[in-house]
């Protein structure tokens, strides 16, 4: 596997692990560090702005994918509710009564 650049914020200190591995902990204060892949260059060791700029990007990021996410979801709710009521408004048969019930499953939220 390859090694990926694992961060800690708090202490500005990088390692390099593998991403198999479990999370990485910062050998300074212990926390879980982030990972950044092995694209993403990191900032030098006082410099505040710049690793602060870094957090914030990374935190916009996994903001936007989880809004993304949300949406994704919505739509794939949204197209199984069409393809209900477009099934419901044919005429009443076996193979449509459980592919009705099939996508109502899939409507459920997973527990």
């Amino acid at each position: 596997m390859s090694n990926t650049t694992w961060v800690c914020f708090d202490c500005q200190l990088a390692v390099r692990r593998d991403l198999s591995a479990p999370d990485a902990v910062c050998a300074r204060c212990g926390c879980v560090c982030v990972n950044l892949g092995h694209r993403i260059p990191t900032p030098r060791k006082g410099d505040d702005k710049t690793w602060e700029r870094l957090r914030k990007s990374l935190q916009d990021q996994a903001i936007d994918k989880a809004y993304d996410q949300y949406r994704a979801n919505i739509r794939r709710r949204h197209d199984i509710e069409k393809q209900i009521a477009k099934l419901e408004a044919l005429p009443e048969c076996e193979g449509r009564r459980r592919q009705i019930r099939y996508l109502r499953k899939r409507l459920k939220p997973k527990a």
